[in-house]
């Protein structure tokens, strides 16, 4: 009973601290992926689709932005955390050897 209390009083403590989705053991829907790409670049989203990456599942967006040009932005599923800009995800039947 004292082992489920405390575990309790962590979540709630995770909760209230704003931990990041990963530590609460939560994902980011892809809706919620789309709306914050959208706020972040000032764009209109074309696509959004689930990939995996490094072993693990990101959320792949193109965006057009207001000069005509697609950008890509990559979300972790479980931060919910941009991924670096440099680092692009090549699907497992593109790779090259």
């Amino acid at each position: 009973m004292r082992l489920t209390r405390k575990l309790n009083v962590m979540w709630l403590l995770l909760i209230l601290l704003g931990a990041d989705a990963s530590l609460a053991g939560n994902r980011i829907s892809l809706d919620q992926a789309v709306e914050s790409a959208r706020r972040d670049s000032d764009g209109r989203v074309i696509s959004a689709e689930t990939r995996e990456w490094e072993g693990r599942e990101i959320y792949d967006i193109r965006i057009l932005d207001s000069q005509g040009r697609v950008k890509r932005m990559q979300i972790d599923v479980r931060s919910g955390r941009q991924l670096p800009r440099g680092r692009k995800h090549t699907p497992a039947g593109n790779r090259r050897r």
